[in-house]
């Protein structure tokens, strides 16, 4: 378990890294040119982590909700 959740720190520390905050919003393919496989690998990434303990889909519902809503991404 102590490894998921190391795993899911690095990739959501890699994704998060690459945000400019202050853009007018979040683009689908942002990382195509400087990482194409970057969106699937965090997406192949979460998927395994989910089938390995579902219930964090409700803690990642949370996160979305408070980063983008709350917080307007």
């Amino acid at each position: 378990m102590a490894n998921l959740l190391t795993m899911f720190f690095v990739m959501e520390m890699i994704v998060v890294s690459g945000f400019n905050f202050g853009a007018s919003g979040l683009s689908k393919n942002y990382y195509f040119l400087s990482c194409p496989i970057a969106e699937l690998v965090v997406k192949n990434t979460i998927n395994r982590a989910l089938q390995d303990d579902p219930t964090l889909a409700a803690g990642l519902v949370r996160v979305h909700f408070h980063d983008c809503s709350m917080i307007q991404c």
